[in-house]
């Protein structure tokens, strides 16, 4: 081989491996498994379906007061509010009923006193009820407020006009408007239906702390929505008459709870 040969070669030989070095490397890579967590599926336990409600009705029967083969008529008419009072919500569920929904009716003489309330908490059947309707009184719904606490029961108070803060129960359900709203709206009747020019609005207030209640919304609603009223405060009756004038128009509101 010749010179010149030699260096031919060698250069071809060192223009392939530089063009060797020169060249992109192409690295081939095996991706790893993507490793899946399984889902769960979640099992949704049954729903208890709620086919019966349990009421208990708490009111004053007093039957232990009550002779019925010596009772006189006017011992029988103080039953009468509460046999009303029964009438009232056996009524109400039987219109519920026929809608079809079901319910068991518990009741109980509450005797209108505390220490048959305290009897009556140990029953069972009260406390599983799913509503409590009663007792009637002020004096009996604040008495059950700790009973339905602990024992999470909602509680209907139907007839007592008192403020829901007087009873501090979250779980009391008053369907009666208190006391305040009664006055403003009685306070709102007299001022639509009378002439502040010729009526003067006669409050009978024996100033007792319950009457003194009832009194105050309706004063107070005269003062400051219908200041061109005249109201006047008595504390009875005869001590009104006594101060009448002849020809006046009066607007008169007892507002004391002796019925006497």
């Amino acid at each position: 081989m010749g010179i010149q040969k030699k260096l031919n070669f060698r250069f071809l030989v060192f223009a392939s491996l530089a063009l060797a070095a020169c060249s992109p490397k192409v690295v081939t890579t095996t991706p790893k498994p993507v490793k899946t967590n399984p889902v769960a599926t979640k099992v949704e336990k049954p729903v208890k379906k709620f086919t019966e409600a349990d009421i208990s009705l708490l009111i004053p029967f007093k039957l232990n007061q009550l002779n019925l083969k010596t009772a006189t008529k006017a011992q029988v008419d103080k039953a009468d509010m509460a046999i009303d009072f029964y009438q009232g919500v056996k009524l109400g569920i039987d219109s519920a009923a026929a809608l079809g929904l079901n319910f068991k009716l518990n009741v109980f003489d509450t005797k209108d006193e505390n220490s048959q309330l305290a009897v009556l908490f140990k029953k069972e059947a009260l406390k599983s009820s799913n509503l409590i309707i009663g007792p009637v009184f002020p004096e009996g719904v604040k008495y059950i407020t700790n009973y339905a606490i602990t024992n999470d029961l909602a509680v209907v108070s139907p007839l007592a006009a008192s403020k829901p803060s007087d009873f501090n129960n979250p779980k009391l359900i008053s369907i009666v408007n208190n006391i305040n709203q009664h006055g403003e709206k009685v306070a709102d009747y007299i001022a639509e239906n009378y002439q502040s020019n010729t009526a003067i609005v006669v409050l009978i207030n024996p100033k007792k702390t319950a009457d003194e209640q009832f009194a105050a919304p309706i004063r107070n609603r005269f003062k400051q929505k219908y200041p061109n009223f005249i109201v006047q405060e008595f504390t009875s009756a005869y001590a009104f008459e006594t101060r009448m004038v002849k020809g006046k128009e009066y607007a008169l509101v007892i507002c004391t709870d002796d019925v006497s």
